[in-house]
């Protein structure tokens, strides 16, 4: 069997039996698209049934059989590091650690002992998913008061190292050679921020691109006064001893195989294998080392993009090389466009001729920074090569072009991806024809989906993940209200997750925000909002009720004059989509019972659960009263206060009512046609 067919199974057998997703479900589909279009190409379909019935066999291994064996404590090794954290694996299981300041490295055997839990921490509607990313890893518990003692140490202290050499520079100089060369981001640094902000971080970050640029001009220069074979073994070498530094990123650890499997190929074996042989094996070899990697997006994106450039080199081959080299270059920007417009910070029309002008820079910085790692440090140059480069990023920003389009959906991307691969199909096979059909009415649909007309025909009410916070989205057609903004300290929560999740769902102005009350958790995102968004009307005092935003009207129930910010909260009902909504912010038990007793015949249906379930709210005998079918728990996973508290929590169960907790689910939602 073709190692490319091999590949494709083992890694969608992986991928899908790790979990049954949508996205999931639409990457194995997709790749087996490219895979039928290579066998179409190589005219062997007889070879495309057996990988993808390996694929169902070991999906299904992967589904029923538990990888986790729940232990108390164990030695371990560890596999990943970052700053602040850790991954030790014991057998096939994997432990996240939270370790501030630490100075292990990956290798370094350590004896865990600890509470073991299931993996769980706080994400955000719109934000990058760190718990998924972390499970992708293959950490699917925690050690919480974690006590570690050192076994063995790895003599290579490659991190060590490297934060020596990056103390002789400066802030701008260390974090553009700390991101270039090893791949590690610092937030806090203007050179990075600017070029995130962007979209352009990938220009300034170590990359299998850079490193077979870097090994390829290498490689060039010593066949001017090597023969050929010993000129390409030499670079190997180098390639080899660069590697440590990058061992973490796919796309370097790619590049490196590639070129270690052709060497073996063409100057050792000599069995000349077929280019999508090679890139069969190394999958297969990246899988054998960590078939965790199945699920690492730039293992899956590398190949995708490797297998995709060969299907279709007849379309990016051109007698001038600098030409096909640009057709190429382009081809890669269009294969990861879903991620440009996945992020948060829109469509930037310009991304990509920003990027090949970044490129030489980029390469040169590499070549320096390497020679310098290795040598003696030229702290003065590279703190003018990283204020040049922050000058050239401030410049292109003010002449960038961004579009602020929503992130993409996963049903989004997937659409993206199989026009993409039939659109060059057909231009392949001369249908152009039906190519412009395709290519056309799908540019087609989405512009007409950037309109609002789904909300033009629908209600819904979503009580928006925030964390520890508040925040609920009222939408009746074209009619928006929204109920307090959450708000954190570590990030602006508005541009962050408010706006992008109102782009997603197509909503481009807020009729009205209403503050339940001044808490920070509740209305930290106000100024921002209104300061970056389309927002007519601003409402926090409770003389404005009954509110009636065109078929909304709302009601405030606690009229008692309380001084205590909580106390001053607003209770807040609403008939809406046959249902009575009750938002009660962090209205408490005295609150509640001053209401029980004035308004004897309230009820509702949905309840948004009092104080993210605190003790302080959510009595008994005001759930008596009101009898609600669902209660929404607004909360931070893990937080510092324990909420929902487990007493709330029983109270709620003993009647019978349904919990759901933005902690658990993420963005709860209710929707409905409106009528």
């Amino acid at each position: 069997m073709d190692a490319l067919f091999l590949l494709l199974g083992a890694t969608l057998g992986l991928y899908l039996g790790s979990s049954v997703s949508l996205g999931r479900i639409i990457v194995c589909l997709l790749a087996s698209i490219l895979g039928y279009l290579w066998a179409w190409r190589r005219g062997k379909r007889r070879f495309f049934l057996p990988p993808l019935l390996f694929c169902l066999a070991l999906a299904a291994i992967f589904a029923f059989v538990p990888l986790s064996e729940g232990k108390t404590s164990f030695d371990g090794v560890i596999v990943k590091i970052s700053d602040n954290y850790f991954v030790v694996q014991h057998a096939f299981a994997r432990y996240y650690v939270a370790s501030y300041d630490h100075h292990y490295e990956v290798g370094d055997i350590i004896h865990l002992e600890g509470k073991f839990s299931a993996l769980k921490m706080t994400v955000y509607e719109s934000r990058f998913d760190f718990l998924s990313y972390l499970k992708d890893l293959g950490a699917r518990q925690e050690v919480l008061n974690a006590k570690i003692s050192s076994l063995w140490k790895t003599p290579f202290r490659l991190r060590t190292v490297e934060k020596e050499f990056l103390s002789h520079l400066g802030d701008n100089g260390r974090a553009l050679l700390d991101s270039l060369l090893f791949g590690k981001k610092d937030y806090s640094s203007a050179l990075i921020v600017t070029s995130s902000s962007m979209n352009l971080l990938y220009m300034l970050s170590s990359s299998g691109l850079f490193y077979s640029l870097f090994l390829r001009l290498l490689e060039k220069g010593l066949k001017t006064r090597l023969k050929e074979e010993t000129a390409e073994v030499t670079t190997f070498f180098f390639a080899l001893f660069f590697l440590p530094y990058n061992f973490a990123k796919i796309g370097v650890l790619r590049a490196f195989l590639m070129r270690g499997v052709r060497l073996l190929d063409v100057h050792f074996l000599h069995k000349n294998w077929f280019y999508p042989s090679r890139i069969g094996i190394v999958g297969i070899i990246l899988l054998a080392l960590d078939y965790h990697n199945a699920y690492n997006t730039g293992f899956l994106l590398g190949f995708g993009i490797s297998i995709s450039l060969y299907v279709f080199s007849d379309y990016l081959r051109h007698k001038k090389k600098a030409i096909a080299k640009l057709k190429s270059l382009a081809f890669i920007r269009l294969f990861l466009l879903p991620m440009s417009l996945s992020s948060n910070t829109g469509a930037h029309v310009f991304s990509l001729f920003f990027g090949v002008l970044l490129l030489p820079l980029g390469a040169l910085t590499i070549f320096l920074g390497y020679l310098s790692f290795f040598s003696v440090p030229f702290t003065g140059l590279f703190e003018g090569i990283a204020d040049f480069t922050l000058t050239v990023l401030r410049i292109f920003q003010t002449l960038d072009l961004k579009l602020a389009l929503p992130a993409l959906s996963i049903v989004g991307i997937g659409t993206y991806y199989l026009v993409f691969l039939l659109t060059m199909f057909f231009h392949e096979v001369g249908a152009k024809g039906h190519r412009n059909i395709i290519l056309f009415s799908t540019l087609g649909l989405y512009a007409a989906s950037l309109l609002p007309i789904v909300p033009m025909a629908t209600s819904s009410v979503s009580f928006i993940n925030v964390g520890q916070g508040d925040c609920a989205l009222i939408q009746d057609g074209l009619t928006s209200v929204l109920i307090d903004t959450g708000g954190v300290t570590s990030f602006d929560i508005a541009e962050e997750t408010l706006i992008p999740y109102l782009r997603k769902r197509r909503i481009y102005h807020i009729d009205c925000v209403i503050a339940s009350h001044q808490d920070y958790d509740h209305v930290g995102g106000v100024e921002s909002l209104m300061e970056n968004y389309n927002v007519k009307r601003y409402v926090k005092d409770n003389e404005e009720f009954p509110l009636t935003i065109g078929r909304l009207t709302f009601t405030n129930y606690n009229t008692f004059n309380a001084t205590e910010e909580n106390d001053k909260s607003l209770v807040l009902s609403l008939t809406f989509m046959h249902k009575k909504w009750l938002f009660t912010g962090d209205a408490p038990i005295w609150i509640e019972k001053k209401i029980i007793e004035n308004y004897p015949n309230l009820d509702c249906d949905i309840l948004k659960v009092g104080h993210h379930g605190s003790d302080t709210s959510t009595c008994e005998e005001f759930l008596d009263l009101l009898t609600p079918e669902t209660a929404i728990i607004s909360c931070g996973g893990k937080n510092k206060y324990g909420h929902p508290k487990e007493e709330v929590l029983e109270r709620l169960y003993t009647r019978h009512i349904q919990v759901r907790r933005t902690d658990i689910e993420g963005t709860i939602v209710y929707h409905s046609p409106r009528l």
